[in-house]
């Protein structure tokens, strides 16, 4: 079964590009976009609305490319290939993009504070440690 990631690859290699050149036009590392490419890391949404300007279509054109699911604009239509098609609303369709965008952004957040309180424990230690330097050094010189 075709993974979006297979799918990018594909849009990358029609457009003639190399994976350094598609990796520039989405504005990340040759690496990164091979890890991309070779399925050890999802797509993220961020680069989509990079694809859709180096492919000349829009962000939605995009997504059911990479997923080769044809998005209709209304509940009320059908397909006779109903195995390649999500009957969701274009509204519908934007709240799943934004959820997603959330949960990753709140990911970003929570890792934040993770490491904010590392560093403030750090600043303690740090704070602590000068405060016994300083009085090992009272003990070794004493004033005079």
């Amino acid at each position: 079964m075709k993974t979006p990631n297979d799918s990018l690859r594909e849009i990358r290699q029609n457009l003639g590009y190399s994976q350094e050149s598609m990796a520039n036009c989405l504005k990340m590392s040759q690496a990164n976009y091979n890890r991309i490419e070779n399925s050890k890391q999802n797509i993220p949404m961020e680069i989509i609305p990079h694809i859709a300007k180096t492919t000349g279509k829009n962000s939605e054109e995009v997504v059911k490319t990479l997923n080769g699911v044809t998005v209709q604009a209304n509940i009320n239509d059908y397909s006779q290939n109903n195995q390649n098609v999500v009957n969701i609303s274009t509204e519908e369709w934007i709240n799943k993009l934004l959820e997603e965008k959330d949960k990753r952004l709140q990911e970003k957040i929570n890792l934040i504070e993770e490491q904010n309180l590392i560093i403030i424990e750090k600043n303690r230690t740090v704070t602590m440690l000068h405060q016994i330097i300083s009085e090992l050094t009272k003990q070794i010189r004493p004033t005079k």
